[in-house]
């Protein structure tokens, strides 16, 4: 799409053969990046809206070799009461350069984003890994002749501040590009 904005990511296959094929899990993104081992880093996350809220709310977490996040939202807040669900955004910021990138899950049904942090060769190396939630069990999908399976859209963004301009920016695009217009 035109303008600022995220980049919108879809994994599309299509079954050409003339036999059902059947695909184990696949992820929407996974995506390897690095940043200096002296820069200072961030992870913002934000819990949804359901029952009582955790003290915390929004989540702020310095990100250094050995973090783990693993973030889980579904489309039913009651699923997962126990557990803490976040709004399927994850923001890394470096606040030594003031500038970093966020990743969303566009989609309804049970999702995961994860973040690995590792020092490797003197840079910290993130990995991160967004689609529908492995943890939902075996999931498999039937693809018939000339069908076509598309894994739930991931939205990609960078931007220069804080986690609050990258949220804004990220609202101006589902404004302009994604929300249907009002009656």
């Amino acid at each position: 799409r035109p303008g600022p904005g995220p980049l919108e990511h879809v994994l599309r296959i299509v079954n050409r053969a003339d036999a059902e094929v059947v695909w184990p899990l696949q992820k929407s993104l996974g995506l390897t990046l690095h940043a200096p081992a002296d820069h200072a880093l961030e992870a913002f996350w934000v819990e949804k809206g359901q029952g009582t809220p955790s003290p915390v709310g929004v989540h702020r977490e310095k990100v250094g070799p050995g973090y783990r996040f693993a973030g889980r939202s579904s489309g039913y807040p009651g699923d997962r009461a126990a557990d803490r669900e976040m709004i399927p955004w994850l923001c890394v910021r470096d606040v030594t350069a003031g500038r970093g990138w966020y990743v969303g899950v566009a989609f309804s049904g049970n999702v995961a984003i994860t973040l690995a942090a590792d020092e490797k060769e003197g840079r910290l190396e993130l990995r991160v890994e967004a689609g529908i939630d492995p943890a939902g069990g075996e999931f498999r999908t039937r693809v018939p002749p000339g069908g076509i399976f598309e894994t739930p859209p991931v939205l990609l963004g960078c931007f220069e501040g804080d986690e609050d301009d990258a949220a804004n920016g990220l609202h101006r695009y589902v404004e302009t590009h994604l929300r249907p217009p009002p009656p």
